[in-house]
C-alpha cells in the first residue's frame, strides 16, 4: 500500500480497522461513526445509488452539485481501483470504501491545522533525523524517528486526520473559532487575546484547544466553523445545507472563470486582482450582512459599513465585481478604453489625465458604470451603452440557466407539483436535494426577475 497516495492508505487504514471490530484500539471511535451499513446517514452525493424509486440525484441535475459530485464519484472508482489492485483483499470493498470516503472528507482536519510544532517536526524530518529547522535527533533515536516521519514525496497536508470528539462540532458560517494545537497550556499565546475563550489550566501535552470568540448561554450549542462554504460545496462535501434566515443565507451560484482569468492572466484595462477560481451570484446583494460567504470576499474596506444600494444597482449587487469587471474588460473595445479610463479618473479626482494604481483605476470604472441607478444617470454615453450591454448578458446567462434547470426537472417531481402542488420525498436524500435545488432555482429566479424589472426601465439613448 504504499504505493497509494497518503490521503487513500488513511482511507483504508479506517477499512482496516473498522473490519477489526472490538479488536480494534480505535473500536470506541468508530462505534460512534455513522456505521456503513446505515447508508442514508453518511452517504455523500456522491454516493447516492442510481435508483428509479428515488430521484435524489435527478434532484442535482442542472446544479453546481451535480457537476461536483460527478467529479468526487469519479475520483472515488479510480482511487479504489488503484489501491485494490495492490491489496487484492476481497474484504475492503467498494461499499466500504464509499464509506470510509466519506467519512474523512465530512470529517477530518488538516494536520497543519492541528497537529502541535513538534509532532510536525518529526513527520517531516529527513533520512538523518533532520528537522527543516536543522536540528537533528541522537543516532539512538533515528530507527523510530524514520518510523514516524512521512514518505518521500508526501507535503504535510497530502492526507487528513480523523480526531474522536473534535469531529462533533456543527457548522456556523458566522462562529468566531480557532483549532490551536498545543504542547502545553500554559504557554498559550492566545490566552490574552479578549475575543477567545482561554485554554483550561488543567490542558495536557500534545492537546487541541477549541477556541471560540461567539459567547454561548449554558446549554446552547457551540458551533465550529468549517470555512466560507456555499451550500453547493456544503451539499457535495458534508451532505447538508443551510435554509436562508432573515439574518443569513447562503445560497450562491457558482460561475466559472474564463480560462485566462483562473489562471490569474491580468485583463486588459487595469490588471486582474481577483484571486477566486470563480464567481458567485447571490440570493442577496453580495454586500448585504445576511450574505455572510460572499461579504466574506469582498474587499476588506467593503465588509464594514458599505450597504450594496450605494454601490450597485440591485441587479448588479447580486454578483460579485469581478464578474462584471471580467465582462466588461472582455467586452470593451479597443477606441473606448483610453475614454473610459479618462472619465473615471475625471469622476474620481477631477482631472482626466492622471496615473492611477490598477486596483484603483479598477474601482474609478467601475463606480461610473455600475454605481448610480440606472442609465439616465450617467453623463458619459460609452459607460451608459457598457451598463446597458453588461445587464443584457447576465440577463441572458442567467434566464438560459434557469431554463435548463427547469428542462432537468424529474417528470415525476413536474407531475407531483402540478398535481398536488409539492412533491413528498421519499428518503432523507431526496428531501436534502430538493431543499438544495428549490434554494439553487430562488437564485437564480430572483436574479432574473431584477435584472429583467431593470431591463424594462431602462433603455440606452441613441
Amino acid at each position: 500500500m504504499q504505493q497509494a497516495p497518503p490521503h487513500v492508505i488513511g482511507r483504508f487504514f479506517l477499512m482496516q480497522q473498522y473490519l477489526k471490530g472490538k479488536d480494534s484500539a480505535w473500536a470506541p471511535y468508530i462505534a460512534t461513526l455513522p456505521q456503513p451499513r446505515n447508508f442514508e446517514a453518511w452517504a455523500l452525493p456522491a454516493v447516492w445509488r442510481q435508483d428509479d424509486a428515488d430521484i435524489a440525484l435527478a434532484l442535482l441535475k442542472g446544479t453546481n452539485a451535480d457537476v461536483a459530485a460527478e467529479e468526487m464519484r469519479q475520483r472515488i472508482v479510480d482511487e479504489f481501483k488503484a489501491a485494490w489492485s495492490i491489496l487484492h483483499d476481497n474484504n475492503y470493498t467498494f461499499a466500504l470504501y464509499q464509506w470510509a470516503y466519506c467519512m474523512f472528507t465530512s470529517r477530518s482536519f488538516r494536520p497543519s491545522l492541528v497537529l502541535t510544532n513538534e509532532i510536525k517536526a518529526t513527520l517531516t524530518r529527513d533520512a538523518n533525523g533532520t528537522a527543516q529547522d536543522g536540528t537533528s535527533v541522537e543516532a539512538r533515536h533515528l530507527a523510530a524517528v524514520n518510523h514516524a516521519r512521512l514518505p518521500e514525496g508526501c507535503q504535510f497536508d497530502d492526507f487528513s486526520i480523523l480526531f474522536p470528539v473534535l469531529d462533533i462540532g456543527n457548522h456556523d458560517p458566522r462562529a468566531v473559532i480557532q483549532w490551536q494545537p498545543v504542547v502545553d497550556a500554559s504557554r498559550q499565546s492566545l490566552n490574552s487575546a479578549p475575543l477567545l475563550t482561554p485554554a483550561p489550566s488543567e490542558t495536557s501535552e500534545q492537546a487541541i484547544v477549541f477556541y471560540t470568540g461567539t459567547h454561548y448561554a449554558r446549554g446552547q450549542q457551540a458551533f465550529n466553523n468549517y470555512g466560507s462554504k456555499t451550500n453547493s460545496e456544503l451539499l457535495v462535501g458534508y451532505g447538508f445545507v443551510l435554509p436562508p434566515t432573515d439574518d443569513m443565507h447562503n445560497d450562491y451560484i457558482h460561475l466559472r472563470k474564463r480560462e485566462a482569468l483562473a489562471r490569474g492572466v491580468s485583463d486588459s484595462v487595469a490588471g486582474n486582482v481577483d484571486v477566486h477560481p470563480d464567481f458567485l451570484l447571490s440570493l442577496r446583494p453580495i454586500a448585504e450582512p445576511s450574505s455572510v460567504v460572499g461579504r466574506a470576499r469582498l474587499p476588506p474596506g467593503q465588509q464594514v459599513g458599505s450597504m450594496p444600494e450605494t454601490r450597485r444597482t440591485p441587479g448588479f449587487s447580486l454578483v460579485e465585481d469581478g464578474l462584471l469587471w471580467d465582462v466588461l474588460s472582455h467586452m470593451i473595445r479597443p477606441e473606448h478604453r483610453e475614454e473610459l479610463q479618462r472619465s473615471a479618473v475625471a469622476a474620481s479626482h477631477g482631472q482626466r489625465y492622471m496615473t492611477l494604481p490598477a486596483a484603483e483605476l479598477r474601482e474609478a470604472i467601475m463606480d461610473i458604470i455600475f454605481k448610480t441607478k440606472d442609465e439616465q444617470d450617467i453623463s458619459d454615453p460609452i459607460a451608459a451603452q457598457y451598463m446597458y450591454n453588461i445587464r443584457m448578458v447576465l440577463l441572458q446567462k442567467f434566464d438560459t440557466d434557469l431554463e435548463k434547470l427547469q428542462d432537468a426537472d424529474p417528470p415525476s417531481y413536474i407531475d407531483a407539483l402540478l398535481e398536488d402542488g409539492e412533491y413528498t420525498p421519499k428518503t432523507p436524500q431526496e428531501r436534502l436535494a430538493m431543499q438544495y435545488r428549490e434554494q439553487y432555482r430562488a437564485v437564480l429566479s430572483n436574479a432574473v426577475n431584477v435584472l429583467g424589472e431593470e431591463m424594462s426601465n431602462s433603455m440606452p439613448e441613441e
